[in-house]
């Protein structure tokens, strides 16, 4: 190739290649505001609900402060996007794993907790920000924790309710304080998760704390429902 042939390749190469490399994708504002709520997932999963700040979402996302404030003006603004969005996450997770009529009440139980047993793997940080949530209890976050735990009492309780119907579950049952035992032992169920226990243990574990639920029997009958005090 004769000096002038290279010389033109190039000029032609660095003019194809120069713009592209210069080209920048400008997110929408929905996709911005769903980067930014996704790193400040894993924010507040490393720092802590009353430690993160929107300077730990920028690192995160590789954007300016200012721009993670355009976004979530206030640090309660960005707290409450965080914990609605764990809400959201883990009551949609419990009630589609309620779903199916046709399933017994104890299969419908441990699909619930399974689901979210699952979700360790693919949403850690979800798992993360809810155990901080639910030890929150001088922030002020710890009544929204309570109101949220209910929805999930209560998504257990019908579950139990559905199977006194059916004949699946003891006419005697305190479905409410069943369901208490239930969510009470997910605790465990995370512990063991992160401890690196097998699926298979979890799920054996599960089925054996669902069965003592569905068994449990209070000493005194025709006591007052256990429920929150208001």
């Amino acid at each position: 190739m004769s000096a002038p042939e290279k010389k033109a390749t190039q000029t032609t190469d660095k003019t194809t290649i120069a713009p592209a490399a210069r080209t920048r994708t400008r997110r929408s504002r929905a996709s911005r505001e769903a980067q930014l709520l996704g790193c400040a997932m894993l924010a507040f999963a490393e720092q802590g609900i009353s430690r993160a700040t929107h300077a730990n979402v920028a690192q995160k996302a590789q954007v300016s402060v200012p721009t993670v404030f355009a976004y979530f003006p206030t640090r309660e603004a960005l707290v409450d996007a965080v914990l609605k969005q764990v809400d959201q996450y883990f009551v949609s997770l419990v009630m589609a794993g309620a779903a199916g009529a046709r399933s017994s009440a104890r299969d419908r139980l441990i699909n619930m907790i399974l689901r979210c047993v699952d979700s360790q793997k693919t949403h850690p940080e979800y798992i993360c920000v809810l155990l901080d949530w639910s030890t929150s209890l001088r922030d002020p976050v710890w009544q929204r924790y309570l109101a949220f735990f209910d929805r999930i009492i209560a998504a257990f309780d019908s579950v139990l309710q559905d199977g006194k119907r059916d004949g699946s579950v003891s006419k005697s049952l305190d479905t409410n304080e069943a369901a208490r035992i239930i969510v009470g032992e997910t605790h465990m169920i995370s512990m063991m998760l992160f401890a690196g226990f097998s699926r298979d243990r979890v799920s054996s574990f599960v089925g054996h704390y669902v069965d003592a639920a569905l068994n449990f029997i209070p000493k005194k009958q025709g006591g007052p429902v256990l429920s929150r005090p208001r």
